[in-house]
This record gives structure tokens, C-alpha cells and sequence, in this order.
């Protein structure tokens, strides 16, 4: 059964497959590129492990937790919880980001991420969260819907030039 843990060396082959490069752009100010990112993963885990504890953030960034989905030692997909929200992630971003890695898409690992992410908001004290998605990521927007999701209209994000729908989410 398929369940979020805290990223490790184990899942990093395949999560470097999928996510090296994406990555590699969003921590460049921690000094990682394409070239670097799988000699430095264990600096991206502790990095994660700062960030969770709201340490050696960039300025515009919130605490967070990322967690991975596998099953056994396969890496399926990853999600970031943000612990609380700001100004962009109340307008566009949300409380939860999530992906599934591309060979593992349309097998219902969208769905359980996300509620999985939930539960683990739920755990650092968040009983109503903020899900996003693009406007035209219809697969996104299911996933969202399934888990409870209410529609309550949408933004433009200036930053990924589309409009991202926003939903709210009431944990009991």
C-alpha cells in the first residue's frame, strides 16, 4: 500500500528522474544545477529538513513539510504541505502542492496523495486547507473535488501566466 514518508537516499534514482532538473531551478539559490543535483541530494534532504523547521528559508517562502509517496522502495510521486499561508499562497499557491511522478499517473495516486497530504495537515493543526490547481489541469481539478474540495473561484498567476483554480477544504 502506497504511503507518504519523509524523502531519503533510497527513492533518490527515481526522483532525480523525474524531478532532478524542476528541482535543480527551484533550489539554484542554494547553489544546485542540473549538473549538481544527484552529487548534492543529500544537501537537498537536509535542506528539506531545514525548511520543515523554518529554518534557512528564502524570504518569500513558508515553512513546509515534503513527504514522498512510495510503495515499498519506489518512488510514485512527492507533495509539499505549507504550514501556514501567505499573501501568493492564499491568492494562487495553497496549502498543498503535489505530483505524481509521469509513468504513475491515471492509477489513482493523485487522489491518494492528496488525501494523504491531508491527514498530515490535519497533524500540524490546519483543518481548513487551500488547494490549487491550473485552470486547464482537469485532472487536478477531479483530484481536488474528490477530496472534498469547494470551489471558490479562481486567480491569475502572474508568476505561471495561467489562471489557477482555488478550493477549500474543511478537515473534521
Amino acid at each position: 500500500m502506497p504511503k507518504l514518508v519523509l524523502p531519503s537516499l533510497k527513492y533518490k534514482k527515481r526522483f532525480l528522474k523525474y524531478q532532478g532538473e524542476q528541482y535543480a531551478k527551484t533550489y539554484k539559490d542554494f547553489g544546485f544545477t542540473s549538473e549538481n543535483i544527484s552529487k548534492r541530494f543529500p544537501y537537498l534532504l537536509k535542506l528539506w529538513s531545514q525548511h520543515k523547521k523554518g529554518q534557512n528559508l528564502p524570504k518569500i517562502w513558508v515553512p513546509y513539510t515534503m513527504f514522498f509517496l512510495v510503495a515499498g522502495y519506489k518512488y510514485l510521486g512527492q507533495t509539499s504541505v505549507r504550514h501556514k499561508l501567505d499573501k501568493y499562497l492564499r491568492k494562487v499557491g495553497g496549502h498543498i502542492g503535489y505530483e505524481i511522478a509521469p509513468d504513475q499517473r491515471k492509477k489513482g495516486y493523485g487522489t491518494l496523495i492528496l488525501n494523504l497530504a491531508l491527514r498530515k495537515a490535519k497533524k500540524l493543526g490546519i483543518d481548513k486547507i487551500l488547494v490549487t490547481c491550473s485552470e486547464n489541469n482537469i485532472g487536478s481539478k477531479k483530484i481536488i473535488e474528490k477530496n472534498g474540495g469547494k470551489f471558490v473561484g479562481k486567480n491569475w498567476d502572474e508568476k505561471e501566466k495561467v489562471f489557477k483554480l482555488r478550493f477549500w477544504i474543511a478537515i473534521f
